[in-house]
């Protein structure tokens, strides 16, 4: 689990009240290797409000600078927003979303693998505690259009944000565990000792040297040589040109072990 560092801003706040939370918006800093903390600092010092709830670190770390329920001025936009945005959102986005700003090595918006794996997991944390779903997260190009490439590694990589929220949805909707059947252990099969031939198989005659006979010709295997075993050694015999008596003698049985 990521670690969450809280650091509330001061004077840099809307003094506003979120009407709900309708979505949630990924942003980046627009400043190459500086620290969660740096920003969030600069942001403070700033007049106009703009900021976001959120800041990941280069470490993966998480500070919190806005409560949840408090209004960022960070989709403001002075062109207007997209159809999406008015449709799914507000005529007034800042009234409804909480925002993720990224900390990123360069200036394609790159981020450490610590950021990125944090901020799978912190979007499904917030889609989970407000009910929302990967629809309901939005990029702030999403939102303003052309106005902020922001985030600019997803915007400019728009298979890497179906990408990140495949990741998300892994996490809130996982596959379910397939537990492997288990293994049935195989059956012990006995090996059948045929003992050597000691005299004629012939009508009468039981044991398992009929059994043998009758297994190797296909017929019911009951050990007792009756009529259709001795049918089915005639017919052995014919087969193999030699006498067909229908005796099992011992020409006949060395056949059997060809």
């Amino acid at each position: 689990m990521y670690k969450i560092v809280t650091n509330p801003l001061v004077k840099c706040t809307t003094g506003k009240n979120l009407n709900s939370v309708k979505g949630i918006v990924v942003h980046w800093v627009a400043n190459p290797k500086t620290s969660a903390a740096a920003n969030r600092n600069y942001w403070e010092n700033q007049a106009d409000g703009v900021c976001a709830h959120d800041i990941i670190d280069l470490d993966g770390t998480v500070l919190n600078c806005v409560d949840y329920a408090k209004e960022c001025y960070q989709v403001g936009c002075p062109t207007g927003y997209t159809p999406r945005a008015l449709k799914e959102l507000s005529s007034y986005p800042n009234n409804c979303v909480v925002g993720v700003e990224c900390t990123h090595i360069d200036w394609t918006g790159l981020m450490t693998p610590e950021t990125y794996n944090t901020l799978v997991e912190h979007i499904a944390f917030l889609c989970k505690k407000f009910g929302l779903t990967t629809a309901n997260v939005y990029t702030h190009h999403e939102i303003v259009g052309d106005y902020k490439d922001c985030h600019r590694w997803f915007t400019n990589n728009p298979d890497e944000w179906v990408k990140f929220k495949a990741r998300v949805e892994d996490i809130l909707h996982p596959a379910p565990v397939v537990k492997p059947a288990p293994v049935q252990p195989k059956p012990v099969v006995k090996p059948v000792v045929i003992p050597p031939l000691t005299g004629l198989l012939k009508v009468g005659v039981r044991g398992d040297q009929v059994k043998f006979v009758q297994q190797k010709l296909g017929v019911a295997a009951d050990g007792i040589f009756g009529p259709n075993t001795q049918t089915a050694v005639k017919a052995f015999q014919t087969k193999n040109k030699i006498a067909a008596d229908g005796i099992v003698g011992p020409n006949t049985w060395k056949l059997f072990f060809q």
